[in-house]
């Protein structure tokens, strides 16, 4: 250990010492140092937002892939028509129907269910669709 007479004597010289300011140079350098060991875990945790969008977006891509390639008539293609009265057939087609004019369908979507509600009514009624065909025609 050092006595109180050498750190009296170590206090007495390092006062004696002239201050000295540093150039202004080195204070940015410091700033600089400290600044590229900060920014690699800033640089981390700013993108963690941008993984987690990306891989919500990936999630979603088949959902809507799925949603986008489904067939025309959708509801009709699981019905078993000899099972199903033909009542509950046409009033199916005609929701159908509703729901694909609200969706502002084209006329090539909706010829199909159009010939498919023909071919219903044709089978259940013969002479009162021909009749109903040729006095209406929507």
């Amino acid at each position: 250990m050092t006595s109180e007479n050498e750190l009296a004597q170590w206090r007495h010289r390092l006062a004696t010492l002239a201050e000295e300011t540093p150039p202004p140079s080195t204070w940015l350098d410091l700033q600089l140092a400290f600044a590229n060991q900060v920014r690699p875990m800033n640089a981390r945790r700013a993108r963690w937002p941008w993984a987690l969008a990306a891989a919500l977006m990936l999630a979603l891509v088949p959902v809507w892939w799925m949603q986008s390639h489904v067939a025309a008539p959708a509801g009709l293609q699981a019905i078993h028509v000899d099972a199903v009265p033909p009542a509950q057939l046409l009033r199916a087609l005609d929701r159908e129907l509703q729901l694909r004019y609200q969706d502002g369908a084209s006329d090539e979507d909706l010829a199909p269910l159009w010939r498919e509600r023909e071919k219903l009514l044709r089978r259940t009624q013969p002479a009162a669709a021909m009749r109903a065909a040729e006095t209406i025609r929507i």
